[in-house]
């Protein structure tokens, strides 16, 4: 009987929910004189630190708290002396200090957004869903288990049809997707300060979706 092989692609799909979400943000502020710009933009920073205390204390063991990790970066200061239209502007000088927060309590995460955005000097870049690196990883098993499985099953189906048994001879990791962290983006400006009793968004993300795809050769017996 003449050789015969089959060539399928696999895929497979697993689903969670996210488990961490990465809050990116600044204070950014601008005026007439770099000192006082620099000046504002880090009492401003000093408050909005002293306020998250309450979210994460390096101190105490992550696992207890909304906050996992909470950093700042070094203060960037810069000048624009003309708008878009090359005209001159009153207040050139502008700085501003960044600030990642990871959360793994997303009711606490949504409080904190709100307060933020009641903030008139607070720009919100980014917020990120993502599993941890244990679920990633488990994620990923299943779903290359999954894509194997696809494939011996499409390969068995044909087999059945051609009255052939068929051997998997070659399996190549074609395509893996961890998913990328879904991403929400935003920006605030407006009157007020950080507020607790501002009333919590609803920020709560799809499903998360790990995928795996698989080359498999099959030889026909």
């Amino acid at each position: 009987m003449a050789p015969l092989n089959i060539n399928v692609t696999g895929t497979s799909s697993v689903s969670h929910q996210p488990e961490r979400c990465t809050l990116k943000f600044c204070i950014k502020t601008n005026g007439s004189e770099q000192e006082k710009v620099a000046e504002n933009v880090t009492k401003a920073a000093n408050v909005l630190q002293d306020w998250f205390k309450q979210f994460h204390t390096p101190e105490v063991s992550t696992s207890t708290q909304p906050v996992t990790r909470f950093s700042t970066s070094n203060i960037t200061a810069w000048k624009k002396s003309r708008d878009d239209n090359d005209q001159p502007v009153p207040d050139p000088h502008h700085a501003k200090i960044n600030f990642t927060a990871i959360f793994q309590d997303f009711t606490a995460m949504g409080r904190v957004v709100s307060s933020l955005l009641a903030y008139p000097e607070v720009e919100i870049d980014s917020i990120d869903w993502s599993l941890t690196d244990e679920t990633g990883k488990r994620l990923s098993s299943d779903a290359r288990k999954g894509a194997l499985r696809d494939a011996i099953q499409q390969a068995q189906d044909l087999s059945e049809v051609l009255g052939r048994e068929v051997v998997a001879v070659e399996v190549s990791d074609s395509e893996f997707s961890p998913a990328p962290p879904l991403r929400y983006m935003m920006s605030a400006r407006g009157p007020g300060g950080f507020r607790d009793e501002s009333p919590p968004l609803d920020l709560t993300p799809q499903e998360i979706d790990v995928k795996s795809s698989l080359q498999v050769r099959f030889e026909a017996v």
